[in-house]
């Protein structure tokens, strides 16, 4: 057959697969192996030259470690640490030490007994990736505990592939080439990391100027080609190199232009690469052989999932209902095992039975893996509905509880944070509503206040009366759990104000994107407090401190930007030691629309009105005929006991 009809019956297969798959809701990457399967030597025969296969396939599996270390992000890493060098590390290191312990019991071979382990480790970043994206999971706790875990799997790449040339042997290498390959793949690795990425900055930054998209093509294609050159040159992995490559491109701002422009010749690679694994499997012996490859492929999944499961609920902070999940999305296989079976197959690593049973198990685990996400989601909502009697006695329950209360406040957590917030405003006699995922520390005196749940749930939050309440407060301090509740929230009353209390400053703009009125860092205000104290200490006035702090708090918080007054006057007015600041927001119907500053007899109640913002403009002090409108945000000075009897009057 010519090489056109071949090309012509190779695209025919390709697309009437991608609709099966479509219709079956299956990843499109599996078909690229199937299609490779069919034309085949083993079924139709119509591939004559397979080196040409293999040496496009080679090109393809750079492109796919280029994109694995493309998609890997540092600052992710470093901002779910807890999922990736706990979850992660555990997950990967029970795997490969129950399975090594199974396999090595059975063959009594060392180097496949730890290679196998290692395959059976890695789980399918594309297809786990692409399905919470989709669904909208990429910010749910099991979403991140998802990512994490796939985020350690991409770090166990690297040694994996510094000592990939060394175990491709059938002997075990010696000590001193193990410790001097080790050696030298470090230096590498440390010397690009170190200084690879401004040289790139550079190129890209020069190229981005002149506006090519084809010289900009080029560029990457070096890079990612001259990376991995450079890695063979020194007697590593290639892989090494387009996985290094992807890394320090990852932390540019071109990362996404780089992404989109490679796209087309990625996927075209890729699936030649996938293909080629389909070319390798030999039909006759996975009809002989299916019962055992399915039993195999099933015990080593279910065997996954327990270790994932036990592991999520021995370690504290991973116990919650989304664990069932997580485990059951991580057990399939992934492509990185077909790149290692790819890497040794010249080497005959492996036997023919081998390397076809262990390509086509990983392939069933992909599948049956997508199968079982599909078909997961058609089980929660089975059970949901099963559930639902339960959900909705307790719903009606908090509904009939709460239902009169009005500008109330809910407070999401009860950790410390969430603790001394509900005892100081109690003692302010607001109302609050409780929602807590753990009834631990919940006590006779506030379980009356009290819904056990989710925050970022409809049903807790209807029942705790969001659409009534005056102030929702988030003391959780997670930023995945803030962002779900937030989004929530907003969907649900839009004018609700959202108070939002993160650990990290660098997530301020982040929440507050997504709705958060005010966003208080406990790091930012930790740091302020030791800056105040050590003013005091130095002999400063109070009211310069203030003043002083006052002015850094402006520049981040909203609510201080409203109270626009000159130094000096917050100088005398924090050196009132007495003094107290009351905040009031004109709202609709409120009796002070129409009416101006005489209206207000700020005499008679001996407080004086020290800020005026007029609809978001910044006004230090109204003149007496100025008209008070709807959101006027006024800030008034006095004694505390004076406060407390003019806020009465404002709100009549």
């Amino acid at each position: 057959m010519d090489k056109y009809s071949l090309l012509v019956i190779t695209l025919f297969f390709l697309l009437t697969a991608f609709h099966v798959f479509s219709y079956f809701k299956l990843p499109g990457l599996l078909v690229y192996p199937l299609v490779g399967l069919i034309i085949g030597p083993s079924f139709l025969s119509l591939v004559q030259d397979i080196n040409l296969i293999y040496s496009l396939a080679d090109f393809g599996v750079i492109f796919l470690m280029f994109a694995i270390g493309l998609e890997f992000s540092l600052s992710k890493l470093l901002i779910i640490k807890k999922y990736v060098f706990i979850l992660g590390f555990f997950q990967v290191a029970c795997t490969i030490a129950i399975v090594f312990s199974i396999l090595f019991i059975f063959n009594n071979d060392y180097l496949l007994s730890i290679i196998l382990s290692i395959i059976v480790a890695i789980s399918s970043t594309a297809i786990l990736g692409k399905y919470l994206q989709d669904s909208s999971e990429l910010d749910t706790d099991s979403g991140q505990k998802i990512i994490g875990i796939l985020l350690f799997q991409d770090l166990i790449v690297v040694p994996v592939l510094i000592f990939l040339p060394y175990l491709s042997g059938n002997e075990v290498p010696d000590t001193y080439s193990l410790f001097k390959n080790l050696f030298l793949s470090i230096t590498i690795i440390t010397l690009i990391l170190n200084f690879g990425h401004r040289p790139l900055t550079y190129l890209f930054r020069s190229t981005f100027k002149k506006k090519s998209s084809e010289i900009f093509s080029v560029l990457v294609l070096t890079i990612t080609l001259g990376f991995s050159w450079l890695t063979h040159y020194f007697n590593l992995s290639h892989l090494l190199g387009a996985f290094l490559a992807g890394v320090l491109i990852s932390e540019t701002k071109f990362k996404e232009g780089v992404l989109k422009d490679i796209k087309p010749f990625k996927d075209l690679l890729m699936g030649v690469f996938f293909l080629s694994i389909g070319l390798q499997v030999d039909i006759s012996f996975v009809s002989k052989n299916y019962l055992h490859i399915i039993l195999v492929t099933t015990i080593l999944m279910f065997l996954k999932f327990i270790i994932m499961f036990v592991i999520f609920r021995i370690i504290p902070f991973a116990q919650n209902k989304s664990n069932f999940k997580a485990s059951i999305l991580l057990c399939g296989g992934g492509e990185f095992g077909l790149v290692i079976i790819s890497y040794l197959v010249e080497s005959k690593f492996f036997s023919n039975y081998q390397l076809d049973f262990v390509i086509a198990s990983i392939l069933l685990s992909m599948v049956l893996n997508s199968l079982i996400i599909e078909k997961f989601n058609s089980l929660t909502n089975l059970l949901d509905k099963l559930n639902f009697n339960k959900k909705s006695l307790d719903l009606y329950k908090n509904l009939a509880k709460f239902s009169e209360f009005k500008d109330h406040i809910i407070v999401c957590g009860f950790g410390r944070t969430g603790k001394i917030l509900y005892e100081n405003l109690k003692k302010k006699n607001f109302e609050i509503v409780l929602v807590e995922k753990s009834n631990k520390n919940i006590n006779s005196n506030i379980k009356n206040n009290f819904i056990h749940g989710d925050a970022s749930e409809i049903i807790n939050l209807n029942s705790a009366g969001i659409s009534r309440a005056k102030l929702l407060v988030i003391t959780i301090q997670n930023l995945f759990e803030s962002k779900s509740i937030i989004m929530s929230v907003r969907n649900l009353n839009p004018k609700i104000r959202i108070l939002a209390v993160i650990k990290d400053e660098i997530f301020y703009d982040e929440l507050k994107n997504l709705g958060a009125t005010e966003v208080i860092s406990t790091n930012l205000e930790f740091d302020l407090m030791l800056v105040s104290q050590s003013l005091l200490l130095l002999n400063n006035s109070l009211g310069s401190v203030m003043s002083y702090m006052d002015r850094i708090k402006s520049k981040r918080y909203e609510l201080f930007k409203g109270i626009d007054i000159d130094d000096q006057t917050k100088i005398e007015f924090y050196n009132e030691i007495n003094t107290k600041l009351l905040s009031f927001e004109v709202k609709q119907n409120n009796k002070m629309i129409g009416k101006n500053l005489k209206f207000l007899t700020l005499d008679k109640f001996k407080v004086k009105l020290i800020s005026h913002q007029k609809f978001g403009k910044r006004n230090t002090l109204p003149e007496a005929n100025k008209i008070f409108e709807q959101n006027d945000l006024l800030v008034f000075s006095g004694m505390e006991d004076d406060l407390v009897i003019f806020e009465k009057f404002l709100e009549q």
